[in-house]
C-alpha cells in the first residue's frame, strides 16, 4: 500500500530519519498539486506548510524592483520546499511558482510544532535537517547575487560605477 507516511518516509529529505520519528508526521500531512504556472506563495504570507516535492519544478523568486522577478531558486522532485514555518516569524521570505505542473506532500506547520513539542527528539531532527536546506538556500541566493551584481564594480562609498 502507497499510503502519505509510506511517501513521506520515502522523500529524499527524510532518508535516514529514525523510523520511532515517523509517528507525528504522518498526522501533519496531506497531498496537494498546482499546474503550471500557479502561485504557490507570496512573499510576507503566513508559513503554514513545508512541501515534499514529489514532481516538477518550483521556482523560489524575489522581486527586485527594476531588475523585475529574478528566480534565486529552482526547487525539483525530490527536495523540500519552505522552511519559514519553523523560525519565528513564520513568515514566507521569497515568492514560489510552479514551473511545471507539481504534486507535493504538504505538512501542516502548526501541527509538526506541536508535534515537536510534544516530541523533542522530532523537533531536534527537523531544525538539523532544516538548518541544512537553509544554508543551501542561503548559498543559492547568494551565488545569484553574484550573478545579478558581480558583473560591475559599484562604489558603495560614492554610489557611483567605477570606469
Amino acid at each position: 500500500m502507497n499510503t502519505i507516511n509510506d511517501q513521506v518516509r520515502r522523500h529524499p529529505f527524510f532518508a535516514g530519519f529514525p523510523e520511532e520519528l515517523f509517528q507525528g508526521l504522518r498526522l501533519c500531512a496531506n497531498h496537494v498539486t498546482y499546474a503550471d504556472g500557479e502561485t504557490i506563495y507570496r512573499q510576507g504570507d503566513h508559513a503554514e506548510v513545508f512541501f515534499l516535492v514529489q514532481t516538477g519544478r518550483i521556482a523560489l523568486e524575489l522581486q527586485a524592483g527594476h531588475q523585475g522577478t529574478v528566480i534565486i531558486q529552482t526547487i525539483s522532485a525530490g527536495q523540500m520546499l519552505g522552511w519559514s514555518w519553523l523560525f519565528a516569524p513564520f513568515r514566507r521570505q521569497f515568492d514560489a511558482r510552479a514551473v511545471t505542473a507539481v504534486t507535493a506532500l504538504a505538512l501542516q506547520a502548526e501541527c509538526l510544532r506541536h508535534q515537536c513539542d510534544l516530541n523533542h527528539h522530532l523537533g531536534h531532527e527537523l531544525y538539523r535537517r532544516f538548518s541544512n536546506a537553509v544554508v543551501a538556500s542561503l548559498q543559492a541566493a547568494r551565488l545569484q547575487l553574484l550573478d545579478l551584481y558581480g558583473r560591475e564594480p559599484f562604489s558603495a562609498h560614492r554610489g557611483a560605477r567605477r570606469r
